[in-house]
């Protein structure tokens, strides 16, 4: 079974250096043997 958590962020932690919010979007997708994770963003550094 193939199983996908969507996990979606568009606020900054409180503890924030910079007061600037960027929106993105990630992805866990599990079969029960194998996990991807898809990160996404406009951030360019991981």
């Amino acid at each position: 079974m193939l199983k996908v958590t969507v996990l979606l962020e568009n606020r900054n932690a409180k503890e924030a250096d910079r007061p600037i919010c960027r929106p993105g979007l990630s992805l866990l997708i599990e079969d029960g043997e194998t996990r991807i994770v898809f990160d996404t963003g406009p951030d360019t550094q991981v």
